[in-house]
């Protein structure tokens, strides 16, 4: 069997095997790397190279195999390895073998898969010695086990999850994927968060971090908080705890004493509207006639129903009863995974009679990719196009958001009205989030407390 493809096979391997990473720049090889290691895969850090020609290296030829290293020390160790396939601590520390253009057969790279097989059987016995050690629990091994069983991790969206994953790689990058978590301490957290406010933490996908708001390192706190929290949940060997206890519990994270959280106003609402409605009749290609309609339509949704973008974008007709005048949000397009069936005003079901009417919809996403049948419109165009429906408006932009504001603008609306219900209603688990970081103070309500006349009066018993 031949291979015709291009492909470069990266391994860095360490004699004392405590720095693994495996980099490829072709994904059908990192798959299989990771098949061949098996369950020992998430000892391996596995990154990608565009092209390894672009950097500078030596040159260990051999028959069409040609092996690129980054110094002439490794080149020499190269060289020994080859000639010793089975001492896998002989010096191997960096190995970048590219496979060129030539017709190659499958057992050159077959050679680089035995090995790595081998080395997962040298290190099963470090392996088994480190699980039997109690207590003791490294941040890499932490992060794989918490993203493949704890429910509070895998019971969220793929977004969610996507920024969990981002969020992990930060927090790998400055504490490293050995630091022993049970000895972290208040100034390890403290070290985390003034680097991290600063800039420049290496990330673990080799990125590496730009300063930003507190807020942000809270949400990373959050979830180092939480893996800690979940490992002393866990039960191993003779039901001990895999973490005996949280080190860093009781330590406060940093918290946005002036967080953006921006609101929407109804006249912006309705500039909004009409500086799409302008757009749509301004456009001569009916692509972009229907695009902006979707767009108003989208804009009507998070006005009246007060949700979040990802579960609007993922709507589909079926979910939309005009008969009944409901709305079904289903869990797997919610953040917190929960399906509910709301009922809708009657103007509201007018208006999307309207534009069902307007598009021609009788089923699927309502709104769709064109150019991707079958799957919701990602959400940045959701972003650009109200950005730019906003720009036609002559709006100021506002700071910290852009469909957010008008979930805050809904929850504000209805401070009056029983949380419950108001939870329920618009998708929040719980009423503390919806009282905390969406219901926001108003001028009509403000003045309304200060007018009160009613007075705390004196009662004299018997009187």
């Amino acid at each position: 069997m031949m291979r015709k493809k291009d492909v470069a096979i990266v391994a860095y391997l360490d004699a004392d095997i405590e720095h693994r990473t495996l980099v490829v720049s072709d994904k059908w090889d990192a798959e299989r790397l990771r098949s061949s290691l098996g369950a020992h895969a998430h000892l391996f850090k596995f990154r990608h190279y565009a092209d390894a020609d672009a950097r500078a290296v030596n040159v260990v030829r051999g028959h069409v195999l040609e092996v690129a290293v980054g110094d002439e020390g490794t080149a020499r160790m190269l060289k020994y390895a080859s000639a010793n396939p089975n001492e896998l601590t002989g010096g191997l520390m960096r190995l970048v073998a590219k496979i060129n253009s030539l017709d190659v057969p499958y057992f050159l790279v077959d050679e680089l898969m035995g090995k790595l097989m081998r080395l997962r059987r040298k290190v099963k016995w470090r392996d088994q010695a480190i699980a039997h050690l109690p207590g003791r629990v490294t941040l890499g091994e932490l992060w794989s086990r918490f993203r493949r069983e704890a429910v509070s991790f895998l019971d969220n969206t793929d977004t969610t999850k996507s920024d969990a994953v981002s969020r992990a790689a930060v927090l790998i990058g400055f504490f490293g994927e050995d630091c022993e978590v049970s000895q972290l301490t208040e100034r390890d957290q403290a070290a985390f968060v003034s680097q991290r406010l600063a800039g420049g933490v290496q990330r673990q996908d080799g990125g590496v971090t730009e300063a930003v708001r507190p807020r942000s390192v809270e949400a990373d706190l959050v979830l180092l908080h939480n893996m800690l929290s979940w490992a002393t949940t866990v039960r191993v060997d003779g039901g001990q705890r895999w973490l005996k206890e949280n080190p860093l519990a009781g330590v406060r994270r940093i918290r946005e004493q002036n967080p953006k959280r921006p609101i929407a106003t109804w006249e912006r609402f309705e500039r909004t509207r009409e500086a799409m409605r302008r757009l749509r009749l301004s456009s001569t290609v009916a692509g972009d006639q229907a695009r902006w309609v979707k767009m108003e339509l989208a804009l009507v949704l998070a006005e009246a129903t007060g949700r979040r973008l990802g579960s609007i974008r993922q709507l589909r007709w079926e979910d939309i009863d005009l008969v009944r005048g409901t709305i079904r949000w289903r869990a797997e397009s919610d953040k917190k995974r929960r399906e509910s069936v709301v009922p809708i005003p009657t103007n509201l079901v007018h208006v999307l009679q309207q534009f069902r009417q307007l598009l021609g919809a009788v089923g699927g996403f309502v709104f769709e990719a064109p150019l991707k049948p079958g799957q919701p419109l990602d959400r940045h165009w959701f972003e650009k196009w109200l950005v730019v429906a906003e720009e036609e408006a002559k709006l100021p932009k506002l700071e910290g958001g852009l469909w957010h504001p008008y979930r805050r603008k809904w929850a504000t609306e209805r401070k009056y009205l029983p949380l419950k219900d108001v939870a329920a209603a618009g998708g929040w688990r719980d009423t503390e989030t919806l009282l905390k970081s969406y219901q926001q103070p108003d001028d009509d309500t403000l003045l309304a407390v200060m007018n009160e006349e009613r007075k705390v009066r004196e009662h004299v018993q018997g009187a």
